[in-house]
């Protein structure tokens, strides 16, 4: 997560099915689907799996988006 914060990338939809570990159990983040540059921060809609979105995505990602991924890495 941090690598693809210092790239722009913002995720928005972390959870435990887009973590994979090889077979030394290094993790890997998969499914950028919904994942966009920070650009500006601002985004027009909610993205992201129930359960793992914050709650206050309006106003967390729209401030720093970073604190989104953050956010849905500490719920799982």
């Amino acid at each position: 997560m941090q690598y693809i914060h210092a790239q722009g990338i913002v995720h928005l939809d972390l959870k435990p099915s887009n973590v994979l570990l090889d077979e030394s159990y290094n993790p890997f983040l998969v499914d950028f689907g919904l994942s966009e540059f920070e650009l500006d921060g601002k985004f027009e809609k909610q993205k992201g799996t129930s359960g793992y979105i914050d709650p206050l995505f309006s106003q967390t990602c729209n401030t720093d988006p970073k604190k989104c991924d953050i956010y849905s890495f500490g719920v799982f």
